[in-house]
């Protein structure tokens, strides 16, 4: 009895002991950072920066690997909602985090793309070394020296400026780091000095012309172990500056440890912030921390003049979140002056990217100017449960255009009769296919929406029936147009023709159901897909 007494007393330490080590073993963080996480979690970023700089500074290296992660996903948008079954929280050494498995992508694949302007093949970021497929010599040297033109002319303003200091490589071709002094370029609130304003413009154009390179921003003192608060949060304010102009932040990261980064010997001056260029390494496009897809469009420059034969780089992400990409699609917009537009190119695709396009005012790249103007490009971004993200810049064609541009385009179009461009997009593994000229089509068949449906099941998703609300206030201004339905299945489900004409019908119901329109007026049909498409598509005609 006794024995029986004293193995219950030993199982019950033992079991104190081992709930003991778990609570310390998750849960043993200082109350500082307690603290922090709560704020975080309650949406009050602003304190919540401040006790994780704190710890930056102060912190165990656990904790400030664990910080680093926070201020990355204040930095960058990413609300408590879609970290609810993150690992974020857990403590991390930064030996554990290196051994992590890299997730890699599957490169983006182009459904249809519109040849109005040059799509580039550029996986290193070195423009002189863009392909172009069925195309002539003359056009890829002229597209190529645009490009390097651009970069050339941003690193030329770069040098006479004293708020940027640039390391090259050893062919004088592109930086390897970057470093921007602080002193020129904040005031004491941690504003932008209003000279540097514009300016800085020049340094996130730069990253745009460089293409598929890693960039890493690390504070001024991490590298050399000095670093203070207010160096972390200097650095925060240039990572987020990037962050608005729209490049992506897989492609920008906020590193406040400067964790297994080495720096060349060459750098002689680590005085603020320093931007790392990686070029061997590509930017992600798969951030399991996104609730919803992330969509990012960044435009260099912003202004173009066609008389002068200047042309922009648009560089636009998809990125993957928690769920597939379903679709996105990328539309140029001429908007006019009621601020309404009307779409004159589009770029679709089902896959996550990177990718950019060179847009020179003229159709085709070679062919007529387009009118002086705003122009739009608009990226919408759509995951297989229904959440739908959007971004878009605008960039001004200006000059002076008149007859004698258009008869030398008539010129031009004349002695490259013969030159056809077929885009590729960033990703060496996938070109694009289906090159069509884009076609002006009637207004109302303009108006076209998917819905998604619950995994596994034939339930709408909440997203797309507020989708299919908007889609009804659209369809009230085309009385006479029919709503085309057309579901979808994949070749490998079950009955996929019968499961197809099913998701189309449950839309019908839905519509007839709760808008009162009459079942007469939408014509059903289904289709088979040879890859996982799960939708209906819901237009006008």
């Amino acid at each position: 009895m006794d024995n029986i007494f004293m193995n219950k007393k030993f199982i019950l330490f033992f079991m104190c002991l081992l709930t003991t080590t778990i609570f310390f073993g998750e849960e043993n963080y200082s109350r500082q950072m307690k603290q922090a996480i709560t704020l975080y979690q309650e949406g009050k970023n602003t304190d919540a920066m401040d006790r994780f700089m704190d710890i930056l500074v102060q912190g165990t290296p656990e904790e400030k690997a664990l910080a680093n992660e926070y201020i990355s996903k204040i930095t960058t948008g990413i609300s408590p909602e879609s970290n609810k079954n993150a690992n974020s929280v857990s403590v991390k050494t930064v030996d554990s985090s290196a051994n992590t498995p890299q997730i890699v992508q599957p490169a983006a694949t182009t459904k249809s793309v519109t040849n109005d302007s040059v799509t580039l093949n550029n996986e290193k970021g070195v423009s002189n070394s863009v392909s172009y497929a069925n195309s002539d010599d003359m056009l890829a040297d002229k597209v190529s020296a645009k490009l390097k033109e651009i970069k050339s002319n941003i690193l030329l303003s770069l040098y006479k400026e004293n708020f940027a200091k640039l390391y090259m490589d050893d062919n004088n071709e592109k930086p390897l780091y970057i470093l921007l002094k602080n002193d020129v370029i904040f005031n004491t609130d941690l504003t932008f000095n209003t000279k540097i304003i514009n300016k800085m413009k020049l340094i996130s154009g730069l990253l745009v012309s460089l293409g598929n390179v890693s960039v890493t921003v690390v504070p001024n003192g991490a590298v050399v172990g000095n670093m203070k608060i207010l160096d972390v949060r200097k650095a925060s304010v240039l990572h987020s500056y990037f962050m608005s102009s729209g490049l992506s932040p897989t492609k920008v990261k906020l590193d406040m440890l400067a964790s297994n980064i080495s720096i060349s010997k060459k750098i002689d001056d680590l005085d603020g912030t320093l931007l790392i260029l990686n070029y061997d390494k590509q930017p992600d496009t798969f951030s399991p921390d996104l609730s919803s897809p992330g969509a990012y469009v960044s435009i260099y420059p912003d202004n173009i003049n066609i008389s002068k034969d200047e042309a922009a780089i648009i560089e636009f992400s998809v990125i993957m979140g928690k769920n597939p990409i379903g679709s996105w699609k990328l539309l140029v917009n001429k908007l006019d002056r009621n601020g309404q537009s009307f779409s004159i190119q589009k770029i679709e695709g089902t896959e996550p990217t990177s990718s950019q396009i060179l847009f020179n005012g003229r159709e085709k790249f070679i062919g007529n100017y387009y009118d002086v103007g705003t122009y739009e490009f608009y990226l919408e971004v759509s995951d297989t449960k229904g959440n739908t993200s959007f971004a878009k810049k605008t960039i001004y064609i200006g000059g002076n255009k008149n007859t004698d541009l258009n008869k030398k385009t008539d010129s031009d179009n004349s002695s490259n009769s013969s030159a056809k461009i077929s885009s590729k997009t960033l990703s060496s593994k996938n070109t694009a296919k289906n090159v069509k000229a884009s076609k002006k089509l009637p207004l109302a068949s303009k108006v076209f929406y998917k819905v998604y449906f619950d995994s596994e099941t034939f339930k709408i998703t909440e997203n797309s029936k507020i989708r299919l609300k908007q889609f009804i206030s659209d369809y009230k201004k085309y009385p006479r147009s029919k709503i085309v339905l057309v579901g979808y299945s994949s070749s490998n489900e079950s009955k996929p023709k019968t499961t197809a004409l099913k998701r189309a019908n449950v839309v019908k119901n839905f519509l007839v159901k709760n808008y009162k329109i009459n079942k007469n007026n939408i014509l059903v049909y289904s289709k088979v897909a040879d890859f996982n498409k799960t939708i209906v598509e819901v237009r006008l005609k």
